[in-house]
């Protein structure tokens, strides 16, 4: 009787907790490609001036290689692990906080096809850019794709604009951001105006 009682607890408590057995349905790894859209490393020094001339002296103190666990279902038994690289740069003065990421957003089918491309993004301060994928490519009105460009006197190649719509008071200001996949974050503005270059 006692072991009849023993077993139904076991079931009831089974049922309610919603136990599952973790079922892992892949690991996708950045294409080389991808990788190389995120240039920075650790302990690397990055240096950018204002219209001014005024210097912000910047440290990648972080460059983070991992891999991150994505439910497929809401219990979570089923997942899949994607690669992703995360780059912080903080500039001490100007107190500036930028984050360059690579991920691998979309579902396991989306993820799981020969074609898949990574997808690259800077935060600057709170503001959002998400470039296009595969990086290189433009599409709409948020996105320009320039062959060869001229930023602060220094001629670059294959660079992407983002444009960002930023609110501020009553009105709506544009945020810009110019990157390429050999030096990084070029050129980048706020909502006052206030716009940095790499020096």
């Amino acid at each position: 009787m006692n072991l009849i009682r023993l077993f139904l607890v076991v079931l009831i408590a089974s049922g309610l907790c919603g136990c599952c057995t973790k079922e892992n349905l892949g690991k996708f790894s950045l294409k080389t490609e991808d990788k190389a859209v995120v240039p920075y490393s650790k302990d690397q020094i990055v240096r950018f001036r204002d219209e001014a001339f005024a210097l912000a002296k910047c440290t990648v103190v972080s460059v983070l290689n991992e891999y991150i666990q994505v439910p497929v279902d809401q219990k979570g038994c089923q997942y899949f692990e994607t690669e992703r690289i995360n780059a912080e740069i903080i500039c001490p003065e100007p107190p500036l906080n930028l984050i360059v990421g690579l991920s691998m957003p979309g579902t396991f089918e989306v993820v799981n096809t020969p074609d898949y491309r990574a997808r690259p993004g800077v935060y600057i301060n709170g503001i959002l850019h998400a470039f296009p994928s595969p990086f290189g490519t433009c599409s709409g009105s948020d996105y320009e794709c320039f062959p060869e460009i001229e930023l602060g006197g220094k001629v670059y190649q294959n660079v992407v604009l983002s444009k960002v719509q930023v609110p501020v008071a009553d009105s709506v200001n544009e945020v810009r951001l110019y990157y390429n996949a050999a030096y990084g974050i070029i050129d980048f503005s706020f909502p006052d105006g206030k716009e940095y270059i790499l020096e």
